[in-house]
């Protein structure tokens, strides 16, 4: 006759699986748990070549008791991981607009490219790390300089100069047109692969630069190239214009190319009154 005894004896291969099973389902699922070492070999020890057999001492070990972990306990990467994940989404939706200064403030009015690209910006701003990542992964993205894409993606100032030598493989500040149409062009579908609600804008400053060049001696192209540097930066710099209603439009233009044309009138002016006394 089986007593209630029996009932905990190892008699069976099945037996000894299931107890195998459950160690290691114990063992892998226990996150945030931990089972003592001692314990731990005593089933091991138990598990060995005669464990099955029938025999009188095959009996089932004590439950080993569980523990929380410990605050010191290390957890696997991939759970820091997803702990710090939680702990930013949290942050940001414990962020509080309302304690900003301009909260209350009426919104301007504004441009409809320019209140598209602000949008686009401040989702690229927020969410900039996702953004990057899902760029570059992209099939048709262009090949640009990875260490400006960055400027590309927030909306900064982009310099050419950098552009031209990451295109170029050779380390060059821009001084003539046909070595600002290689960076410009290679700038400007990038900037419109992120933000292409301004490609009418880029078709108009386009069509404005290159007209200073005609207008412009080609010893003097430096002055254009200035000039275009001064706008982009000034159009990067604040959030309410674009590149052709920059605020200094016209005063870059006096700055950069009023005084070579001044000058060219002063010495033609005195070429003819040269030419004048002679006859």
């Amino acid at each position: 006759m089986t007593g209630p005894s029996d009932a905990i004896l190892l008699t069976t291969e099945g037996s000894h699986s299931q107890l195998t099973l459950d160690l290691t389902q114990d063992i892998t699922n226990g996150l945030g748990q931990h089972t003592c070492q001692r314990e731990r070999e005593e089933i091991t020890n138990h598990l060995g070549p005669g464990a099955g057999d029938g025999g009188e001492n095959d009996q089932l070990p004590q439950p080993c008791e569980v523990d929380r972990l410990d605050s010191h306990s290390e957890l696997p990467r991939q759970f820091k991981d997803i702990t710090n994940n939680f702990k930013a989404d949290d942050a940001k939706k414990s962020f509080d607009r309302t304690k900003l200064p301009w909260y209350s403030r009426p919104e301007p009015t504004l441009d409809p490219v320019v209140r598209e690209m602000l949008d686009k910006k401040h989702f690229y701003l927020v969410n900039y790390k996702e953004v990057k990542h899902d760029l570059l992964g992209q099939a048709d993205c262009l090949a640009f300089p990875d260490s400006l894409w960055h400027n590309v993606i927030v909306g900064n100032y982009i310099n050419l100069d950098k552009v031209y030598t990451g295109v170029r493989k050779t380390v060059k500040e821009v001084c003539l047109h046909s070595e600002w149409t290689v960076a410009f062009h290679s700038a400007k579908p990038t900037i419109l692969y992120l933000y292409p609600n301004c490609q009418e804008e880029f078709a108009t400053y386009e069509s404005f630069i290159i007209g200073q060049f005609v207008a412009t001696k080609p010893d003097e192209h430096c002055r254009v190239i200035a000039l275009n540097k001064a706008i982009r930066k000034e159009a990067a710099r604040v959030n309410n214009c674009t590149l052709m209603t920059v605020s200094s439009f016209n005063a870059f233009g006096t700055q950069y190319l009023n005084a070579i044309r001044l000058s060219a009138s002063a010495l033609g002016t005195s070429s003819h009154s040269s030419l004048g006394k002679r006859r």
